[in-house]
């Protein structure tokens, strides 16, 4: 009976708190094009019955954003992706739960588990009283803009610290025009002592021919 038991074990996914939360839009061409991308990192599939994915506001009021289905299965090294359902925005980016729900500015989301823990979390901009591990990421992303995970050598970076662990993607055109006018902006270097002897015997010189021509 117990190598049976053993067996099925074996073959049921387990449930951990491995899941990490990888990348998140809060706006794309619409304010309610958000979506949130989960992954999964261990090397044993995840069920998610009784997990959940909530928010806060910038007030740090909190909302559900989705009650992840029962069945749910994160495979191992996969991910699943939720996303607001608002005029189909899921379906075109084959979502695999979704919502009415939305994000924001200053906003956070976190993953809970069925026994309320908090198995990872995002917050970012200045809300107050937020879902945040570490320090906040600072920016707001602007709209078709997300804010990623940083991946190094074949692994997510995970130091449980939010604002190290993620970074805007892509560069915003602010950022470029900024980089673009500290290069414009650029003095060019003085003239040498040489250089300026030399622009001022030219200019005496000519001074001196157009003195002669007056004078005859």
């Amino acid at each position: 009976m117990k190598k049976w038991i053993l067996l099925v074990c074996l073959f049921l996914p387990i449930t951990v708190n491995g899941i990490i939360i990888t990348e998140v839009q809060v706006s794309g061409d619409s304010a309610s094009n958000c979506y949130i991308k989960i992954f999964n990192p261990t090397d044993q599939d995840i069920l998610l019955d009784g997990y959940k994915i909530r928010k806060k506001s910038a007030t740090g009021k909190d909302y559900s954003i989705r009650a992840i289905p029962k069945g749910t299965l994160i495979k191992s090294q996969e991910y699943i992706l939720w996303a607001n359902s608002k005029d189909d925005f899921s379906e075109k980016i084959k979502a695999d739960i979704y919502s009415t729900a939305t994000i924001s500015k200053n906003n956070s989301i976190a993953i809970i588990s069925p026994t309320g823990d908090i198995i990872d979390a995002l917050s970012w901009g200045s809300g107050e009283d937020q879902y945040v591990l570490g320090d906040s990421f600072a920016n707001n992303p602007d709209k078709n803009q997300t804010i990623k995970r940083y991946y190094i050598d074949g692994a997510y970076q995970n130091t449980k610290n939010n604002s190290k662990d993620f970074y805007l993607y892509p560069e915003t055109e602010k950022e470029i025009k900024i980089n673009t006018s500290t290069i414009n902006n650029i003095a060019d270097p003085p003239k040498s002592p040489t250089e300026t002897k030399i622009t001022i015997s030219l200019f005496s010189a000519f001074l001196i021919l157009i003195l002669k021509k007056s004078i005859y």
